[in-house]
């Protein structure tokens, strides 16, 4: 059975964000609390325009429709270019999951990862990580981090998942290793709606290569399931099959049916006509013919049998 992480790996990218465009376009659309949907710069990706003390920025991905998970999951993920600095403290960026289905430009409903600067620089910089869930713009954090320093850095990728009743932020410490789950928490108030970012602190940090789509933990064909004690075996049928039902003695057995020779039995040779192995052989012989016995002459010479 796949895994979240190796699913994660496999997500295409939905738009690199490696360009320049002030502000962001095509098929992202301004949302709230964002002030504008930021920008893209080449070498660097999309950063957010406003001010830190004016506010977010941020805008939902419109092109492939809201996300509908199922009994499935949801992932949106991005690669960290820029990490602010001592000197810009609070600053944050991340990933929408589940923005509101109906109205996303306007309610803030859905589920946020928040990358935040916590302290250090370059590589030795911490982050803190957290899970956040929107309820008409009342943020409760579900759960949250403190990474060491250096542990992530640029390059660094972050997923938000939601599926299975849970909501998850997995990380890779670099652009081309495994992801691996940093935070875990049950919930399952979202299970539909759209994908997006937001951050805070124009110039101070960036993300490319954000991706988003939804996954099934399926196993591959004819893989037998774990912990399962069910195995089903196509096979010929044989001449004489059994079945033996689990936890019974009883056994089911079918046998083909066998279709006698008919006919008469083949005439008796010399020896058995006179070692006489039978009383009547012509009349054993012909078992199925009518009326009394009757009698040939080697018969009647085997029996002494006057005429």
């Amino acid at each position: 059975m796949a895994t979240i992480a190796e699913e994660l790996a496999k997500l295409a990218v939905t738009d690199n964000l490696n360009r320049n465009e002030n502000p962001l376009a095509g098929e992202w659309v301004l949302l709230k609390p964002g002030k504008q949907k930021g920008k893209c710069v080449s070498g660097e990706g999309w950063t957010p325009i406003s001010l830190f003390s004016e506010g977010a920025d941020g805008a939902y991905w419109k092109k492939t429709g809201a996300l509908v998970g199922g009994s499935g999951y949801a992932a949106s993920l991005f690669l960290l270019t820029q990490l602010p600095g001592p000197t810009a403290p609070n600053r944050y960026i991340g990933v929408w999951v589940y923005r509101d289905k109906t109205t996303p430009e306007t309610k803030e409903n859905g589920y946020y990862l928040r990358v935040e600067y916590l302290s250090g620089e370059g590589a030795t910089v911490a982050l803190k990580l957290k899970l956040e869930k929107w309820v008409n713009g009342v943020v409760t954090v579900l759960k949250e981090v403190e990474t060491t320093a250096g542990k992530y850095k640029k390059e660094s990728r972050f997923a938000l998942v939601v599926g299975g009743g849970k909501v998850y932020c997995f990380a890779s410490k670099e652009k081309a290793s495994a992801f691996e789950q940093v935070l875990e928490v049950e919930d399952a108030t979202y299970t539909e709606g759209y994908s997006g970012l937001l951050g805070s602190g124009t110039g101070t940090e960036a993300m490319q290569n954000f991706a988003t789509g939804t996954f099934n933990l399926e196993e591959e064909a004819g893989v037998h399931k774990p912990n399962s004690a069910t195995v089903n075996v196509s096979a010929p049928t044989p001449e004489i099959s059994a079945a033996i039902a689990p936890g019974s003695a009883t056994v089911n057995a079918s046998v083909p049916s066998v279709e006698l020779a008919s006919g008469p039995a083949a005439s008796p040779t010399s020896d058995q006509r006179h070692g006489l192995p039978l009383p009547f052989p012509s009349v054993l012989a012909n078992p199925g013919r009518l009326g009394p016995p009757r009698f040939n002459a080697s018969d009647r010479k085997t029996l002494r049998i006057k005429r």
